[in-house]
């Protein structure tokens, strides 16, 4: 089992599962929320490499957590890559993204997110 961590926060299960793929595929253990809610109280106690963010999440907003991600201090730094289908929102959160984070737009292959991932942690 690898220590890096991918911290997955999508609603829809068999995205999720995707993601999930595509992560353990790049050698990363994975952590899956389905709800928005739930990610939030766990935030403060998880350590990932990097976090896969929907935008439209039940409870708390993709937009707000990224917000929370950026505000705590462990997490401040950790690439996000945030998957939406929603390409105003995409156009959006382009101004709010660092250089370490991305933004892909669904549908998002599992060999798509690998390659990202494998190519930003080798």
């Amino acid at each position: 089992m690898s220590d890096r961590l991918a911290l997955i926060i999508e609603d829809q299960e068999e995205i999720a599962d995707i993601y999930s793929n595509a992560l353990q595929l790049a050698d990363f253990a994975t952590e899956v929320f389905l709800d928005g809610k739930e990610a939030l109280n766990q935030l403060p106690n998880l350590q990932p490499q990097v976090i896969i963010l929907d935008m439209n999440l039940p409870h708390v907003s993709g937009h707000y957590l990224f917000k929370q991600i950026r505000s705590i201090d462990h997490l401040a730094n950790v690439p996000v890559i945030i998957c939406t289908a929603n390409t105003v929102m995409a156009d959006a959160m382009k101004a709010e993204i660092s250089s370490g984070d991305f933004i892909l737009v669904k549908p998002v292959s599992i060999h798509q997110l690998n390659g990202l991932v494998t190519s930003m942690f080798g």
